[in-house]
């Protein structure tokens, strides 16, 4: 590889790079598409150093909003800051509702991104604002979650999805009322949707 020419690391293989725009992809459209994040907008981040949280706070942090990290060890706190990420709570060491009060001057957080689910979903809402969202990309930690409804709706908080494969099926399938019209009326790089990557082949050089 010439000097300056854009590639992957040196110890990263080609399958593993090319699973990176996976994540990504699920990152940006779940901030612009379902969170409609904005510059200088807070946005929590649960599994923050795992592969999709790892790139939601650093395309968050492009989009110019404030990712706060909820990670599990003092390590993963200060990758998490080195990724990119405004603050870091540590849940071995600090409760998550009081950090996030005293980040916000205890108003919540505008967004959750959530790619792991389970129990720690509750908590994830109780410490969103009044009126923010709430914002499922996955499970790793869970299909069933854990919340009080009067959680949701005593401060009016909305909980929405996110999944890459099930958008995939409905742009390739638009509905009779003008679905097909309308996605091409959005810009190309909006209508990206990520690959799944099943099978790794070795790639000779």
């Amino acid at each position: 590889m010439d000097d300056g020419e854009p590639g992957l690391a040196a110890n990263t293989r080609a399958c593993g790079g090319s699973a990176l725009t996976v994540n990504y992809l699920t990152a940006y459209l779940s901030l612009t598409r379902v969170g409609h994040v904005q510059p200088g907008q807070s946005a929590l981040v649960s599994g923050a150093t795992g592969g999709v949280g790892h790139a939601v706070v650093q395309t968050s942090k492009a989009l110019g909003a404030q990712p706060i990290a909820v990670v599990s060890s003092a390590h993963k706190a200060r990758r998490a800051i080195e990724a990119g990420a405004t603050a870091a709570i540590d849940l071995s060491s600090r409760d998550i509702h009081k950090a996030v009060a005293d980040l916000t001057d205890g108003q919540g957080v505008d967004l959750a991104l959530d790619p792991v689910g389970g129990a720690r979903f509750g908590e994830l809402l109780r410490n969103v604002r009044r009126h923010g969202m709430l914002a499922s990309l996955g499970f790793t930690g869970g299909r069933q979650p854990v919340l009080d409804l009067m959680d949701l709706i005593a401060a009016d908080r909305h909980i929405a999805g996110y999944g890459a494969a099930r958008r995939q099926r409905r742009e390739r399938h638009p509905s009779p009322q003008g679905g097909r019209q309308a996605d091409r009326r959005r810009p190309a790089a909006t209508r990206m949707t990520p690959t799944i990557i099943t099978r790794c082949a070795p790639v000779n050089a």
